[in-house]
């Protein structure tokens, strides 16, 4: 487990740092889009010039104490720098524009955690195209290892799943299994829809038709109900859905 729950998310501008304390897990949870209300993520009630962790003895042990003092930032900097005092408008600039502290620890076990899940799911839904089998989740895990591609801890896995497999591609025969299906969401609504688009599938094609956005796409077969769990999650539901192949 991470060793500890806070942690210090960091952004500078016009030579001034602004400190937030934060939960670490769900700032990584947050910064997905899996996480939407920002006030589950943030610690700290105040804007922080910089937070300092005390470390504190009790009965003779040195103990790491989570407790953090700071200098608070003051209105008037605060709208001159972000253009708002509102406090968890701030935050949001700071979590997704500036820095979180990780430790290497923390940033370790969460690569880890993103790298096993990236690995899970392509062993849930690739086949090896010339044996006509899945490729086990230990060889999957090995090949990635050795392509050395990138994996980013902020990023969902399955947004980089096309980066994975292009770079093990190289190294096994892998073909991932996938279905085309066609949506329809409200227009409100398609900006956000296109961006889990963007993350999960290839666009065939899209419209827009009066009240309605309409894609076609193919996705991963074990992706699907991911798939359709994050639209239902910002169309409260209102997804209209078909397979075509």
């Amino acid at each position: 487990m991470v060793s500890s729950r806070q942690v210090i998310a960091r952004y500078s501008k016009f030579g001034q740092t602004f400190e937030i304390l934060a939960d670490s897990e769900k700032v990584r949870e947050y910064k997905e889009g899996l996480l939407l209300d920002i006030q589950d993520v943030v610690i700290s009630t105040s804007i922080f010039k910089k937070i300092t962790f005390a470390k504190k003895t009790d009965s003779g042990q040195l103990m790491q104490e989570r407790a953090a003092t700071a200098d608070r930032v003051d209105e008037e900097t605060l709208i001159k720098v972000f253009g708002t005092s509102d406090f968890l408008e701030i935050c949001k600039i700071i979590l997704l524009e500036g820095e979180v502290q990780y430790t290497i620890e923390q940033r370790n076990e969460f690569l880890e955690m993103k790298f096993k899940q990236i690995a899970s799911i392509i062993a849930s839904q690739a086949i090896d195209p010339i044996r006509k089998v899945p490729h086990p989740q230990d060889r999957i895990e090995s090949v990635i290892k050795e392509s050395r591609v990138k994996i980013d801890m902020y990023k969902s896995a399955e947004s980089q799943l096309k980066d994975v497999l292009k770079a093990i591609s190289i190294l096994m025969p892998i073909r991932m299994e996938v279905q085309t299906i066609e949506i329809m969401v409200g227009v409100q609504y398609g900006n956000a829809v296109k961006k889990i688009i963007t993350d999960m599938t290839v666009l065939k094609n899209e419209k827009w038709t009066g009240s309605n956005y309409i894609a076609t796409v193919s996705v991963g077969a074990g992706l699907v109900d991911t798939f359709y769990g994050k639209l239902n999650k910002i169309t409260h539901g209102n997804t209209v859905s078909k397979v075509i192949e």
